[in-house]
């Protein structure tokens, strides 16, 4: 901006600029903004002929430019420095968030228990691709129970926080198994498939180069067939939707 400053002074037929008021950038602006009062001014008074001294302050602009360019570059490659192969391996509680009207009772926010295997490759952009594997169980009561089993791709995209934090996110579409284990005087079991969709967020530290330990929060959605015998008009969407919060290890390949 000074340098615009000068070269407007010298268009104007001014040899001199004194700047009044500078303003920076604040949250009305983005800006440099300066205010300021041309002189022509006696060659005596003078230091430097004006094409001089705007070549100069050119040349220094150039070069906190060509600065400010590679220290963008370096923080840049910096965030985008994953590891190209991560495996993790999470186990924590998980959360049946929507309302499931089973043979013998309907229930709503369940816990239950869940296990997660995911394999990650990173290209330089950031951005990857994944497979994920998930297990769920949930006891309802002494004779009911869930199991559900979810495999398949996942987009995903990660960045350094710093020189020991990551995180990334993913979303996946995949084949997923959904089983009732009855036991007692309801003895037997029933299951169904669908499509499963995936979503996770994660955070980590890498203790060195080849390991590290995270937090993932899943979300997991998956739409069921509504039964011929039980009322489920009620419902606009009838099937799983879950919420997993799972602490787990990394291993960098």
């Amino acid at each position: 901006m000074l340098t615009l400053a000068v070269k407007k002074t010298a268009e104007s037929g001014g040899n001199a600029l004194k700047i009044d008021q500078h303003k920076t950038p604040n949250f009305s602006s983005s800006c440099h903004r300066i205010y300021g009062t041309m002189y022509v001014m006696p060659d005596s008074l003078l230091s430097g002929d004006t094409r001089s001294v705007i070549l100069e302050m050119e040349e220094e602009n150039d070069k906190e430019l060509l600065a400010m360019i590679h220290e963008q570059i370096a923080r840049r490659e910096k965030m985008l420095d994953n590891p190209k192969d991560i495996v993790k391996i999470n186990i924590g509680p998980s959360w049946i968030t929507s309302e499931i009207t089973t043979p013998q009772n309907v229930y709503k926010s369940e816990t239950g228990f869940g296990v997660g295997v995911d394999y990650q490759h990173f290209w330089q952009s950031g951005f990857g691709i994944g497979i994920n594997y998930l297990y769920h169980s949930t006891t309802f009561n002494d004779t009911e129970s869930i199991r559900m089993h979810y495999v398949g791709p996942s987009v995903v995209y990660g960045i350094k926080l710093g020189d020991s934090w990551r995180l990334d996110v993913a979303l996946g579409i995949g084949y997923s198994v959904y089983k009732e284990v009855y036991s007692g005087y309801m003895f037997g079991d029933s299951s169904e498939s669908n499509i499963g969709v995936l979503g996770q967020l994660g955070v980590e530290h890498m203790f060195s180069d080849r390991i590290g330990i995270g937090l993932q929060l899943n979300t997991f959605t998956m739409r069921m067939k509504r039964p011929d015998n039980m009322d489920t008009s009620k419902y606009d969407f009838y099937g799983i939707r879950r919420l997993d919060a799972q602490i787990g290890l990394r291993f960098y390949l």
